[in-house]
């Protein structure tokens, strides 16, 4: 059974224009990530608030991906846009 992952951050003021390319550039690389299913990202505009909204077929291949992109360097420059760390929750889906 998959699991979802929600990772929640606030964009810097004024950075915005700038994480669009970086994540235009980025986001093939998440999806064509082993495990990966789905990948969403959701901006509100008022707060900054950014939401990234993924679907992974195991909590252990979700993390498998944020080692690597930690190791290459990815999240470092994905937070350099950011205010926050992300606040990081994993999901099961009931079975209702």
């Amino acid at each position: 059974m998959s699991i979802w992952v929600t990772l929640e951050m606030k964009v810097k003021s004024g950075q915005i224009e700038s994480l669009i390319p970086f994540l235009e550039a980025n986001l093939q690389n998440v999806r064509g990530f082993k495990g990966a299913l789905n990948v969403s990202l959701y901006y509100d505009e008022k707060t900054r608030n950014f939401l990234i909204y993924e679907e992974w077929q195991s909590q252990k291949a979700h993390q498998g991906y944020i080692k690597f992109i930690t190791d290459n360097g990815v999240m470092n420059k994905l937070m350099s846009f950011m205010e926050t760390a992300p606040t990081v929750n994993y999901y099961s889906k009931l079975p209702l």
